[in-house]
């Protein structure tokens, strides 16, 4: 009892160690505490943090759409604004103009060419014209007319502009007009003299008139005088900057040594570069650098070509079909040059796929150029009937382009219809004699009309006058190339065809190596002419008659 007492009185000092050591370990305690729910606030108040800036995030990126999506809006409003301006500006000057009411029927013919009626406007002012001492202006819109109506109006169209800029009050405009008509139809001197009597005249539009200079003088092949045409116009002019582009990619593929080549195809995507940081919004402009890559084909860039083709389809919001036409061309080289089945049938797909984006959203005078390498993509695939129902409707869409025609002549043959295949060949033989007397439409097309008539298995349909008209349109293009046209269906369909007769096998044989013969220093060779009278021999009626079926 004295010893507790003595205790209590006094501690020792092992007791007070251990009630500070009680007291620290309560105190730590406490302090742990304390730091878990600091810990714990904090990691509430980041998470919260971390929420409201992924809100704000979003709610920012829902804003950037937004803006972008009214934008292409507005761009796409002001674009309609000005088509329907210029619309309205051209009825004012209709009606203003007392030189275009001098007769009512040139009047006419103005409006319904603002009202956008092609066909119906170049039947008024044919009758305009045929009334008697029309304006120069009748001329002039009718030309206008008919390079709106298809490819086999332009040469008329030429005539009309020819006498329109004759006129003694002849426009400016007129010479670019007859100009671009020119252009397209390949008579590269003559339009670049109306390009300059244009500029001489003082042409409004001269970006428009050295535009058309530039065109000319690349297809004379001078490309210094092209870029330096080219260069005349505002450096913001898409025409232009498209014409730079092709003319330096001419340029970079005539390159003949590497660093020289390296040099020019660097020039090339820096062009591209500068002029869509000039104009960021031409989708032409994109389509254009992405074929530049696809052509140059060095690694890394048939990605950077899609990833320009898509931003061009999102630009234009599907409506520039050039974007269809470049990517599916794209496709379909990257399938007809690839050896693995597998990828090749891919390839195709996709090129049928962009080919038909571009047949939907084309005009109707334009969809059957996409029709045509649709049925190309199809018979590729090895379907038959998609590939001749293309061709078909790509030949009522423009019964007047020749390669239409010949397209549908051979799906015609694979779908082995040769009646139809022959009475097709003879119609685009006389259309391709119309276009341009012999030319190698007119070589095809004499051609399948010999394959189709030795298909029938019938010695009257196979003449010598038919066989004539071949060799002569052969031996008239001594230079012709039967690889720029994929024929490999017609030889498949006809060979299975005449396989069980001997002679016309052999004629078959004959008449696909006088196509193939050529003779570039213009020297006919005498096995030409041999296996002439070879194949004249073999669909002799005696022939047949000693090779039975």
């Amino acid at each position: 009892m004295g010893d507790l007492k003595a205790v209590v009185a006094a501690p020792p000092a092992w007791l007070w160690q251990g009630i500070l050591l009680i007291l620290a370990g309560l105190l730590v305690q406490w302090g742990i505490r304390r730091g878990c729910r600091a810990r714990d606030d904090l990691r509430r108040q980041a998470r919260e943090l971390h929420d409201e800036l992924g809100q704000l995030s979003a709610e920012v990126a829902g804003m950037a759409a937004r803006i972008g999506e009214a934008e292409e809006d507005l761009s796409q409003r002001a674009d309609t604004w000005r088509d329907e301006i210029a619309g309205l500006e051209e009825r004012v000057r209709v009606l203003l103009d007392a030189s275009s009411i001098e007769t009512d029927l040139t009047f006419r013919g103005r409006l319904l060419w603002s009202e956008r009626r092609y066909a119906d406007a170049n039947d008024v002012l044919s009758r305009a014209i045929e009334s008697g001492n029309p304006p120069a202006q009748a001329f002039y819109y009718r030309g206008l007319c008919r390079m709106k109506l298809g490819r086999d109006q332009w040469s008329g169209a030429v005539s009309d502009f020819q006498v329109a800029a004759s006129a003694e009050r002849a426009q400016p405009d007129w010479l670019l007009a007859l100009g671009q008509a020119l252009i397209r139809l390949g008579r590269w001197r003559e339009a670049r003299g109306a390009a300059q009597g244009a500029l001489d005249r003082g042409a409004t539009d001269r970006s428009a008139a050295w535009t058309l200079v530039g065109w000319a003088e690349e297809g004379l092949r001078q490309h210094e005088l092209a870029l330096e045409a080219f260069r005349q116009c505002a450096s913001t002019y898409p025409a232009a900057a498209e014409g730079i582009g092709r003319v330096l990619t001419q340029m970079a593929d005539k390159a003949t040594t590497e660093p020289g080549r390296s040099m020019a195809w660097g020039d090339v995507f820096r062009h591209y570069t500068e002029a869509i940081s000039a104009a960021p919004r031409s989708s032409s402009l994109r389509v254009q650098r992405a074929a530049a890559y696809v052509h140059h084909d060095a690694e890394g860039e048939w990605g950077r070509a899609m990833a320009d083709f898509s931003e061009a389809e999102r630009i234009s919001r599907g409506r520039d079909t050039s974007v269809f036409r470049e990517r599916g061309d794209a496709w379909f080289d990257k399938g007809a040059a690839s050896a693995d089945l597998e990828l090749a049938r891919a390839c195709f797909t996709e090129a049928a796929a962009d080919y038909m984006k571009g047949a939907r959203m084309s005009p109707p005078t334009y969809a059957p150029v996409f029709r045509t390498r649709l049925s190309g993509v199809y018979q590729r695939l090895n379907q038959k009937e998609l590939a001749l129902e293309q061709a078909r409707l790509s030949v009522e869409g423009n019964p007047a382009y020749v390669r239409n025609r010949m397209c549908y002549v051979q799906c015609l043959l694979w779908n082995v219809r040769w009646g139809d295949a022959r009475s097709e060949a003879e119609d685009l033989f006389r259309l391709a004699a119309t276009h341009s007397p012999h030319s190698p439409s007119g070589v095809w097309a004499a051609f399948f009309a010999v394959a189709a008539s030795l298909s029938m298995l019938d010695e009257q349909h196979v003449t010598h006058a038919l066989v004539s008209r071949f060799t002569a349109e052969r031996r008239a293009l001594p230079e012709f190339d039967p690889s720029l046209w994929d024929w490999a269906r017609v030889d498949e369909a006809v060979s299975v065809a005449l396989a069980p007769n001997r002679s016309l096998a052999r004629a078959w044989d004959l008449l696909k190596r006088l196509l193939v013969t050529r003779w570039p220093d213009r020297c006919e060779p005498a096995a030409f002419s041999e296996m002439e009278r070879e194949l004249l021999a073999a669909i002799s009626p005696s022939e047949h008659q000693a090779s039975p079926n």
